[in-house]
């Protein structure tokens, strides 16, 4: 476990605040909430790092509905989705019609990650929040989120 603190410490220097947290912990419960603050920052870190590597690989774009020309990119733009473990943000390719149609900007990789346009909460989190709402009081589950 210490190497492993090591080399996350090494790594990334962001998450110094949450390590020190887990080294001041002196009761289990304290280094369970310090170690799932820690958690929660990590898998941010690790989602983003893959969301990043993966938008660098070739997109295939679809034609336009209305013209039937295949749609161009127009960069990078960025998304941020709120999600169990906090906000994950990446860029992504976006693309619109070349002969300048009405048809919105197209995401192809929002769809292959499951995200629909304008979605700002991932569904396991409204899944979650749903399922709370049916068994605790809403400020009781508001409260569980936040953590």
């Amino acid at each position: 476990m210490l190497c492993l603190m090591d080399s996350i410490r090494q790594a990334e220097p962001a998450v110094q605040r949450w390590l020190h947290a887990v080294d001041e912990a002196h009761t289990l419960t304290a280094i369970i909430l310090a170690v799932w603050a820690l958690a929660r920052v990590l898998a941010m870190h690790l989602v983003e790092a893959v969301l990043a590597e993966r938008a660098l690989s070739p997109t295939f774009w679809p034609r336009c509905p209305t013209c039937g020309a295949l749609l161009r990119s127009k960069g990078f733009v960025k998304r941020q989705v709120l999600r169990l473990f906090g906000p994950s943000c990446w860029r992504r390719r976006v693309g619109r019609c070349p002969q300048g149609c009405a048809t919105p900007p197209v995401a192809p990789w929002d769809e292959e990650l499951g995200v629909r346009p304008s979605q700002r909460t991932s569904d396991e989190l409204q899944y979650l929040g749903g399922a709370l709402a049916v068994f605790v009081p809403l400020a009781t589950a508001a409260m569980w989120l936040r953590w």
